[in-house]
């Protein structure tokens, strides 16, 4: 998406951001939603690794596990991506 944005609503990583979202419609990842461009407002970027790590760690996307991942996939998805080396591989979980 960030190839698409107007430089002042292009952000880095880690940086805050506040925008409108909505829940996307065709996606059911509970994690999935829409961005409306227009209302990007940038804010503060992180910068300190340590507060980085901290909030990567606490997210609670988080998966800590193989089987924690396929509990999740088939919770709510039917597929899982799952990386072997430089490519990746679809698998339907049954």
């Amino acid at each position: 998406m960030k190839r698409y944005l107007e430089a002042k609503q292009r952000f880095k990583k880690f940086q805050w951001i506040d925008a409108k979202v909505q829940k996307h419609d065709s996606d059911r990842r509970p994690e999935s939603f829409r961005i409306d461009p227009d209302s990007i407002a940038l804010g503060d970027v992180i910068t300190d690794h340590v507060m980085r790590r901290s909030y990567l760690e606490s997210s609670p996307h988080l998966i800590s596990s193989l089987e924690a991942l396929k509990e999740r996939q088939l919770q709510f998805w039917r597929e899982v991506l799952i990386p072997q080396g430089e490519d990746f591989h679809f698998f339907t979980l049954r």
